[in-house]
């Protein structure tokens, strides 16, 4: 887990409140697996040491921590044998399935201090607009993900890759998630684990029918980036 977060302990005018760690949850897990995930949040929720040991305490149990593992339980296991599970095929996964997909991702959030549960759009780009070197960027340069999943982060990483004259280029997948190549990744728009608009059978199918588009739409540069 990254401990060293430079200049994060400002981001809200050195308040004296603990940073969380976060980044690999089992970095050797992470530095083995074929196609490295990332799931980029705004801010961690719960008073621990460690998103570790909030992963310990709680289990997949948790709608954050269970949807955090669905996604990187399907990335990873499309990449291997292409084949889309459905969510009735998700929903017979056991807890021991999910959480050994968990431990081989990575989670940074934008903010390394305990917030609450709904930390606006407005105050994340400010994140990005007042701290240009924003310790989730070296991070991402550093973990080398091949596909980050943005939980409602996706402009405030945009914001911040411009203030760094990180080029960018913006498409659409079938359903409509955005992604941007940089840094050598793949970046969904997608929307936080703990919050749904719809029924989490509906936003699964959304999210596994754009990490499929995806996969299909970009074959050639993932091969030509190491992946077969």
């Amino acid at each position: 887990m990254d401990k060293d977060f430079g200049a994060c302990g400002e981001m809200q005018n050195d308040s004296g409140k603990k940073l969380v760690e976060d980044g690999p949850l089992d970095p050797n897990k992470y530095r083995e697996s074929q196609i490295k995930v990332l799931h980029l949040l705004k801010e961690p929720t719960e008073p621990n040491k460690s998103l570790r040991d909030a992963l310990e305490k709680s289990g997949v149990s948790g709608p954050f921590w269970r949807v955090t593992a669905i996604r990187s339980y399907f990335i990873d296991n499309f990449w291997k044998t292409k084949n889309k599970l459905t969510w009735k095929d998700i929903k017979i996964l056991t807890d021991e399935d999910l959480y050994k997909a968990v431990l081989n991702s990575a989670i940074v959030n934008v903010s390394k201090i305990k917030g609450g549960r709904k930390i606006s759009p407005d105050r994340l780009l400010e994140f990005a607009k007042e701290n240009f070197n924003m310790w989730f960027i070296k991070q991402l340069q550093e973990y080398k993900p091949h596909i980050v999943i943005c939980g409602g982060t996706y402009d405030a990483v945009v914001e911040q890759c411009i203030k760094k004259g990180i080029s960018i280029e913006v498409d659409e997948i079938s359903t409509g998630m955005k992604y941007f190549k940089t840094i050598g990744a793949f970046f969904l728009d997608c929307w936080h684990p703990s919050f749904y608009r719809c029924k989490q059978c509906i936003g699964y199918t959304y999210f596994a029918e754009s990490v499929a588009a995806l996969f299909e739409k970009e074959k050639e540069i993932l091969t030509q980036s190491g992946f077969h």
